[in-house]
C-alpha cells in the first residue's frame, strides 16, 4: 500500500523551507553587509563632522595644514609635508612665538584672535572648554628631584596609574639600554626612572620648570629650559638615541604650562623632537588617543586626523598599554570612544 501525503505535512513541509530558506538569505545578507560596512569604514576617518572621505580630509585637513596624503592607509593616513623645513627654521619659528609670550602670566580663557578654525583644525576635531593656570616659569618656582635613588630601588611610581605603564613597556620592548635619551616634559622623574631600569645611559630633561636634580645623578640626568634648548638646538641636533615624552605634547601650544600660544604648537614639537633624534632614532611619545578633540586649555585628544600629521617623517612601529607588554591594535580607540574621551597610549614612532 503506497501511504498517501497529506495536505496538511505538504504544506508544514513547504513553508519550513520557506523558513529555511529565508533564514540562509538573511544570514547571506547580513554577512555582506558586514562586510560593506567594514570596507565603508575602512575608507573613511572618523571625525567631529562625522565619518569623511580620505578625500576631504585631504583638501580640507591635510592641505591647509601643509601636509598631504601619501597612502590611504587605516587607521591612520601616511602624510608627507608639503614644504619640509630646516631644523634651523623649525627652531627659529618656535623661537620667534615663545618670545612673543615671554611676559605672559595667565593663559588666554578663550581660544585668541579668532584662530578657532586653527586650534580645530577647520571644525574637524570635536571642542570643549575647561580652564587652568599651571604656569611655573623659570627659576621662579624650582622642583626638586631628590627621589630618584628612592625610586630607582622601589616599584615603578608614576603620575598616571596604569596608562604610564605603557612607556615602560615599550622600552622594554624597545632596547634603550646604553642610550642616550631626551625626555620632553616632566615634573617628576618619573619617565627619567623607566629610562634608567631599562638601562639608558645619559638623560636631557626639557621643561619649563628649573629643576634641580639629586647629586648623585647628575652626571646621568641633566636638565635645561625649553628656550635655552631651542637657543642651542646646533648642539642638540641629531645626537639623541631615543626621546620620551608623555602626557606633555598634548598640552603644547595652550598656554596652561608656560608654552607659547600656537594652534600647531604640538606638530612644532614633534618637528623639533625629530631634528634633536638621530636618523632611525625612537620616540616613545605617550598621548590622549581617541576621536580628535580639544579641550581648551587643557589637552588635545588625538585620532585618526592629528595623528596622521603627527606621524610626518616617522614611520610608525607599535602602539603599547599599561596592560599589556606585547603591541595592540589603536582601530576601536580611534574610532570608536565617545567624543572627549581617551586613553593614554604610548606611540613607538621611528625617525625615517
Amino acid at each position: 500500500m503506497v501511504a498517501r501525503i497529506r495536505k496538511s505535512d505538504s504544506k508544514n513541509f513547504i513553508l519550513l523551507l520557506l523558513v529555511s530558506l529565508l533564514f540562509l538569505l538573511n544570514f547571506m545578507f547580513q554577512s555582506k553587509s558586514d562586510d560593506f560596512r567594514n570596507t565603508l569604514k575602512s575608507k573613511n576617518l572618523t571625525s567631529a563632522k562625522g565619518w569623511i572621505s580620505y578625500e576631504e580630509a585631504n583638501e580640507n585637513v591635510f592641505k591647509p595644514f601643509g601636509y598631504e596624503i601619501t597612502e590611504e592607509s587605516y587607521p591612520i593616513p601616511k602624510l608627507r609635508k608639503i614644504e619640509n623645513q630646516s631644523c634651523a627654521t623649525v627652531n627659529e619659528e618656535w623661537l620667534t612665538i615663545a618670545m612673543r609670550d615671554q611676559n605672559m602670566t595667565e593663559p588666554p580663557k578663550n581660544i585668541p584672535n579668532s584662530q578657532e578654525d586653527l586650534y580645530s583644525l577647520n571644525g574637524y576635531m570635536h571642542m570643549q572648554f575647561r580652564y587652568m593656570n599651571d604656569r611655573k616659569v623659570g627659576t621662579n618656582h624650582p622642583v626638586h628631584w631628590n627621589d630618584i635613588s628612592y625610586r630607582m630601588k622601589s616599584p615603578p611610581m608614576d603620575n598616571y596609574a596604569e596608562d604610564a605603564k605603557s612607556i615602560n613597556n615599550a622600552m622594554k620592548a624597545i632596547d634603550v639600554k646604553n642610550q642616550s635619551g631626551l625626555v620632553v616634559g616632566s615634573l617628576s622623574p618619573w619617565v627619567e626612572v623607566y629610562a634608567l631600569k631599562n638601562g639608558a645611559s645619559h638623560l636631557l630633561t626639557v621643561e619649563y620648570t628649573t629643576i634641580i636634580v639629586e647629586e648623585k645623578w647628575k652626571h646621568q640626568v641633566e636638565t635645561i629650559l625649553p628656550i635655552d634648548f631651542v637657543k642651542q638646538f646646533e648642539k642638540f641636533a641629531n645626537s639623541f638615541d631615543f626621546v620620551a615624552t608623555f602626557s606633555s605634547i598634548e598640552h603644547s601650544g595652550l598656554g596652561r604650562f608656560g608654552d607659547p600660544m600656537d594652534p600647531i604648537g604640538d606638530f612644532r614639537e614633534m618637528q623639533k623632537i625629530r631634528c634633536a633624534l638621530k636618523k632611525g632614532g625612537i620616540l616613545f611619545l605617550g598621548i590622549p588617543i581617541g576621536v580628535d578633540g580639544i579641550m581648551f586649555n587643557l589637552h588635545r585628544i588625538y585620532g585618526q586626523l592629528r595623528l596622521a600629521m603627527m606621524f610626518s617623517g616617522f614611520d610608525w612601529i607599535a602602539t603599547y598599554s599599561g596592560t599589556s607588554e606585547n603591541p595592540i591594535d589603536l582601530t576601536e580607540t580611534v574610532t570608536k570612544l565617545k567624543p572627549m574621551e581617551y586613553v593614554q597610549y604610548t606611540l613607538v614612532l621611528k625617525k625615517l
